[in-house]
């Protein structure tokens, strides 16, 4: 029997390989970016309710 695999089939498994591996890295630092991108986040809101506290009792004494 012969072979029927060409050198271009294995270089197109090669290729689906390597992109496999690059897709699951970038999913996993997808991931890591959208877990930074929330904390950053909930620091916003707790920073904007501390200038808000502080704006209010600056208004209140009057500066």
């Amino acid at each position: 029997m012969r072979d029927t695999i060409q050198e271009e089939d294995m270089l197109v498994d090669i290729t689906k390989n390597e992109i496999e591996q690059r897709l699951l890295k970038s999913e996993g630092e997808k991931e890591i970016l959208k877990d930074r991108l929330e904390a950053l986040e909930g620091q916003m809101k707790v920073l904007a309710e501390a200038v808000k506290g502080v704006m209010i009792k600056a208004k209140r004494i009057g500066v």
